[in-house]
């Protein structure tokens, strides 16, 4: 077997809770599997000022009831640690340094992975300064996870997309909305069979949740419910839903059909966003530190539209999502002419998490379930009218009861 190139994971936000929650887990679960590439490394990457033994110390930590495996010992070994301001342009000429020492004494060129779980306000900066990373030349291939939210309106996403273009094709672009990795693709295939053979006449997406902002107040204050769920992963579920057949053997078309899907979304008129949506605030919502006290920002949405679809018509549409609900939801709920309804569940395990996909595909260099620039733009043309007729409020802010410290 020839030998491969090493492969680099640039874990950009290394300590955060992203990292934490979702891509360490991730990575050792891949592990386990063996369906890492080798030489795989992973360069954690933090402003603090940790060693290589502080890093496998924390990693070790995070896994928890995993410490106990055989394979906890060999996926330690793949870590090293590089402390780096992200804001300064001078560290990234450091990490490029750095990548030399991770060829796993091989005279290859490493191929680099980077995932960025940073403050959303920082990418422009970061996207400029991993410019270094792109060479072509040296590098047999570069490529960038990048999780939402992309922006924060339609402008804000071009000019990131323009930023990224000047250094990375759109091939190399990997946008994170790890919901279109969340319905399994048999699951997916029943959904689309269901809606064409019953008349279905409504689309309901409902993602409530029990759980408060917790540690992401200050973040969650500036975004909000609609553009945090309902501008990604809601209407990403939609779009699969009611886009053209899925072309899964064709990249391009797939993304396409996605995008014609959110594109059929009509914008809502001032009037419309006034008589079809509902932004509300739990009770308790300021008084979480870090938040506003005077806060406008909701923490749970509705809004309703109709869509027109290539097979099954005109549809009603629904997406509502919401912190500190009286119960975890995360379902489908189609409605058919006679009122039916069928219910169907989005979290059912898996053997397999989002982000194990998402991580392995990007691996290989497969962009179906990462989202496009048309499409990230798509998105935001839908929202953006909601959220300027909200700041206006033309649509008075509602409370409701809940208990934050529940």
């Amino acid at each position: 077997m020839p030998e491969q190139n090493p492969t680099v994971f640039m874990a950009f936000g290394v300590t955060g809770d992203l990292m934490r929650l979702k891509i360490l887990p991730a990575l050792f679960a891949l592990h386990e599997k063996n369906l890492l590439p080798t030489p795989f490394r992973i360069m954690g990457i933090s402003r603090r000022s940790w060693s290589n033994a502080e890093l496998r110390a924390h990693v070790a930590k995070v896994l928890g009831a995993a410490a106990a495996s055989e394979a906890l010992h060999s996926f330690l070994e793949l870590f090293c640690f590089q402390q780096c301001d992200i804001e300064d342009p001078a560290c990234f000429e450091t990490l490029v340094s750095s990548i030399d020492i991770l060829q796993n004494d091989s005279d290859r060129r490493p191929n680099v992975l980077m995932h960025l779980a940073i403050a959303p306000e920082l990418y422009d900066r970061v996207f400029e300064n991993l410019a270094a990373f792109q060479n072509p030349g040296e590098t047999p291939w570069a490529r960038i996870m990048i999780e939402k939210p992309f922006g924060y309106d339609l402008l804000s996403a071009q000019k990131l997309n323009g930023i990224l273009w000047e250094s990375f094709a759109e091939s190399q672009i990997y946008r994170v909305d790890h919901y279109l990795a969340k319905i399994p693709r048999e699951t997916l295939k029943t959904l689309r069979a269901y809606i064409l053979e019953n008349e279905i006449k409504h689309v309901h997406v409902r993602l409530l949740e029990s759980v408060g902002v917790e540690k992401r107040a200050q973040f969650y204050d500036a975004t909000g419910a609609l553009k945090d769920v309902g501008q990604n992963h809601a209407l990403e579920i939609l779009a699969l839903l009611t886009m053209d057949e899925d072309e899964s053997s064709d990249v391009d078309r797939l993304r396409e059909n996605r995008v014609a899907a959110l594109r059929r979304l009509p914008q809502l008129s001032q009037d419309e966003v006034s008589t079809s949506t509902t932004r509300a605030q739990h009770v308790g919502y300021r008084d979480i530190p870090g938040v506003d006290p005077d806060s406008q920002t909701e923490t749970y949405f509705e809004v309703h539209t109709m869509l027109s679809t290539p097979h099954a018509g005109n549809i009603g549409a629904t997406i509502e999502s919401g912190k500190r609900q009286p119960s975890p939801i995360k379902e489908i709920v189609l409605t058919r002419a006679d009122g039916a309804m069928t219910r169907f569940s989005l979290d059912a395990k898996q053997d397999e998490t989002e982000y194990e996909r998402l991580i392995a595909d990007c691996i290989r260099g497969d962009q179906r379930l990462f989202v496009s620039a048309d499409e990230a733009e798509a998105l935001w043309r839908f929202i953006d009218p909601i959220a300027t007729a909200w700041k206006k409020n033309m649509v008075p802010l509602v409370y409701h009861s809940t208990d934050e410290n529940k």
